[in-house]
C-alpha cells in the first residue's frame, strides 16, 4: 500500500484523513524505504501498529523520536486456543501421526505456507547429517514455492528419512492446527533473511509452551533472545541450523 498512499496523499492531506497502517515487516526495497519515511513524516500514516518491539524501536531510529508516540506495538495474536482440538470432533489428525509408534521423538514442526523465504529447502539440507539422530520432522503447510515433489525428492536421495519426516502439504483447518503445536517437542523456523516480521507458527509455539529454534536476525530473532525462548541460528547457514 505504501506506493498507492504516496500516489494519494495530496488529496489524503487535504481532506485530513487519519490513516493507521499495520506494518509487519521493515521494507527492503530503498524505495520504498523511503516512501514510508515520507509517509510517517508527512503525517499522511498517522499511526502505525508493529507486532514487536524490535521494529518499533527499528523505526524510531530510522525516523526519529517524533515518530516514536505514533508508533505502537502490538504482539503479534494468538489465534488457535490449546484445547480447540477438544471440541467433539474426536481425534486430530496431528493425534493420529503423533501416536504411530513408528515415528521417534523429538517431534520437530515445521509449521506453514510452504513459501521460498520460509527456507524448506534450508531446513532439508539442515537435517541430512542427522540420519543417525531420533527425531521425527513434521512439514506441515500448504504448497507455494516448495511442495510434495520437493520433499519426495530428498526422501529418493536419503531413503533412510523416510520414517524420520512426515508430511501434509495442504491447507490446515483451523480446528487441526492446536494439536501440532501442542504435540510436537519444537518448532522449527527456518526462515530466510528476507523474512524479518513476526510469525504466526512462532506465536503458536511460544503459546503452548514449546522449544523453538528460529532466525537470528528481525523480530524473531530479538524475541527468541529477549525471553529466552529456545536457540537462535545465522539466517541461511545450514551448518548452524544443523547444529542448532
Amino acid at each position: 500500500m505504501l506506493i498507492a498512499l504516496s500516489l494519494f496523499s495530496p488529496v489524503l492531506y487535504l481532506l485530513r484523513f487519519k490513516i493507521t497502517g499495520t506494518l509487519h515487516w521493515y521494507p527492503h526495497r530503498k524505495s520504498k524505504a523511503w516512501l514510508l519515511k515520507f509517509l510517517i513524516q508527512a503525517k499522511i500514516i498517522n499511526k502505525m501498529v508493529v507486532h514487536g518491539d524490535f521494529m518499533k524501536e527499528l523505526i524510531v531510529q530510522k525516523h526519529g523520536e517524533a515518530a516514536a508516540g505514533r508508533v505502537f506495538a502490538i504482539p503479534y495474536p494468538h489465534l488457535h486456543d490449546k484445547e480447540q482440538h477438544e471440541d467433539g470432533h474426536g481425534r486430530s489428525e496431528a493425534s493420529e501421526l503423533m501416536d504411530d509408534a513408528r515415528y521417534a521423538r523429538p517431534f520437530l514442526l515445521a509449521f506453514g505456507g510452504l513459501r521460498h523465504d520460509k527456507g524448506l529447502d534450508l531446513l532439508l539440507e539442515a537435517i541430512e547429517p542427522l540420519g543417525s539422530q531420533p527425531f521425527t520432522l513434521f512439514i506441515v503447510g500448504k504448497e507455494e514455492d516448495f511442495g510434495q515433489a520437493d520433499i519426495e525428492r530428498f526422501l529418493r536421495q536419503n531413503p533412510s528419512f523416510r520414517e524420520k519426516i512426515v508430511y501434509k502439504t495442504e491447507y490446515i483447518a483451523d480446528r487441526e492446527v492446536a494439536p501440532f503445536f501442542k504435540l510436537c517437542d519444537a518448532v522449527i523456523l527456518p526462515y530466510r533473511k528476507v523474512f524479518t516480521g513476526q510469525s504466526g507458527p512462532f506465536t503458536e509455539g511460544v503459546a503452548n509452551g514449546k522449544w523453538i529454534i528460529g532466525p537470528d536476525h528481525g523480530e524473531i530473532g530479538y524475541t527468541i533472545r529477549e525471553y529466552r525462548l529456545g536457540y537462535t541460528f545465522e539466517a541461511e547457514d545450514v551448518k548452524d541450523l544443523t547444529k542448532k
